[in-house]
């Protein structure tokens, strides 16, 4: 579950694939060494080969990655880390994050790229007075046209409480970020989460995560109507679905009050399924079971993860859950029409990795019934980087990546973020092991339905770099995308890049 006591344990690596996903997020920053593992050979199991993906780059060229400056008063560096990235058009895009302004203590930070240009990162207006020496970050950010974008974090009002705090940019100016209204009166433990934002447009957004409430965490939602942010809504359960331990993970939105959401809950030491809700016409309806997981899952560690929706009721979703081997595998789920089918394992998975373990990290969808995941599988020791598209309502068996072999020094390569602009036009990132075990950032795209090979993306544009790491894609149209990431100078230094696609002809 999403939960942070302290801002410290949001972190970029990625969890081994024996975790949940979401605590990829919580795993201690210092990044000397790729944590987590993934293969470079090429497996073949019963006589099955994945697809691959072409060794051309399907159309897009990836620039020069650049370092980021900030405003005086801002000192990146070891520490500084950009969460989120949401570009309403080539050239245009915002990114949020955090810095370090002393041990165990951050501010949350934001910066603008406004027609192909970056400007410099600063702090994010209306923390820095209320919070000076305690901890502030921002997570989430979602842009519904150039310049107009929302975006959401934590505060603390002690060193052991979190609040939730939201800020609008309008018209390029980012505005003071103010508190949620009803959330002290909600809240009576220790802190409150805020983990996903989606804005359909300017002014008209919807975010999630979580509060602490009587005795357990408790998913909510959070309507923002006309450039006005309302009070936090408790998720209602049911009879048959309780909401005790629960979180929203992810929403996504398509129009004016008409998203979708999900999450997980907990009752007592019994894990319920993974629960999906829709919101029509501005009003959130009731938690419902992802069908099909109970003949997948021995039960207890059932994770929906996120989920993209391309039109108002048509997404697709991805997730874990335990399979009754007790090794964690990964399923996908589609909404057709507004209503959810069943849960299934990814084709052709079984033949490919023999039952090893496998976690797929994201999902994005381009239009109805065609949508790109990605992620890992392996043993623990040798684990491949893998991509699966639905073409058409319908999901291929999954697809190996061309070029990840020649730049792999180590064991492990994964697929950690997927963008989809239109239907067979997305781009992908991920990580391998670099020389001396250091984390290394790969991007490719796909254009008109074909996926290029891996290109080595943020390291190569500096001198005396030992590694990167790209956090964040999101492409606005075929072969157009931009990443922010990390660049590991040494120890004690880091640098925050972006990095976009050039235009082609």
């Amino acid at each position: 579950m999403d939960c942070y006591v302290a801002l410290t344990c949001r972190s970029f690596m990625t969890a081994p694939l024996n975790q949940n996903a979401e605590a990829s997020r919580m795993v201690d920053r210092h990044r000397v060494q790729l944590v987590v593992a993934f293969c470079t050979a090429v497996l073949i199991v019963g006589g099955v080969l994945a697809y691959r993906s072409s060794n051309n780059q399907a159309g897009a060229v990836w620039g020069r990655a650049t370092t980021l400056r900030a405003v005086p008063g801002v000192a990146l560096g070891s520490g500084a880390y950009l969460y989120s990235l949401s570009c309403a058009s080539r050239g245009n895009c915002s990114a949020v994050g955090s810095y370090s302004i002393k041990q165990n203590h951050h501010r949350a930070i934001v910066v603008n790229e406004r027609d192909g240009q970056w400007g410099k990162v600063e702090a994010l207006p209306g923390l820095t007075a209320r919070d000076d020496g305690l901890n502030t970050g921002a997570f989430v950010v979602s842009c519904a046209s150039p310049g107009n974008c929302s975006a959401g974090g934590t505060y603390s009002v002690s060193r052991s409480q979190l609040l939730i705090f939201v800020a609008n940019e309008r018209a390029g100016v980012w505005g003071r970020a103010v508190t949620i209204p009803n959330v002290r009166a909600l809240e009576t433990g220790d802190f409150a989460d805020l983990s996903t934002i989606s804005c359909a447009s300017p002014g008209n957004c919807s975010a999630g995560g979580e509060f602490y409430g009587a005795y357990s965490a408790r998913a909510f939602v959070l309507d923002e109507v006309r450039g006005k942010w309302g009070g936090i809504e408790p998720v209602t359960g049911t009879s048959t679905y309780r909401m005790g331990g629960s979180t929203v993970s992810s929403i996504s939105c398509s129009a004016p009050g008409d998203c979708s959401a999900v999450g997980t809950a907990q009752k007592g030491s019994n894990g319920q399924p993974p629960f999906a809700l829709d919101e029509t016409n501005g009003v959130w309806g009731h938690p419902e079971v992802v069908p099909g997981l109970a003949a997948l899952s021995s039960g207890g560690t059932d994770f929906v993860i996120s989920l993209s929706c391309a039109s108002v009721g048509n997404c697709g979703a991805r997730g874990t859950y335990r399979a009754q081997s007790g090794v964690t595998q990964s399923y996908l789920v589609d909404e057709t029409h507004g209503v959810w089918g069943r849960a299934f394992g990814i084709p052709g998975m079984v033949a490919l990795d023999g039952r090893h373990i496998e976690q797929l990290n994201a999902i994005s969808c381009g239009s109805p019934g065609n949508c790109s995941a990605g992620g890992a599988y392996g043993n623990g020791s040798h684990e491949q980087a893998f991509l699966v598209n639905e073409v058409n309502g319908r999901w291929s068996t999954p697809m190996l990546i061309s070029g990840l072999a020649a730049l792999n020094k180590g064991h492990f390569t994964s697929v950690t973020d997927i963008s989809c602009s239109s239907a067979g036009d997305c781009g992908a990132i991920g990580t391998y092991s670099g020389a001396q075990g250091y984390v290394q950032a790969f991007a490719l795209n796909e254009t008109g339905g074909t996926w290029g090979g891996a290109t080595e993306v943020g390291a190569p544009s500096f001198p005396a770099v030992v590694g990167a790491h790209a956090s964040v894609i999101s492409c606005t149209a075929s072969s157009s995308c931009a990443i922010v990431g990390v660049v590991f100078h040494s120890m004690s230094e880091d640098s925050l890049f972006v990095q976009s696609t050039e235009p082609t002809s």
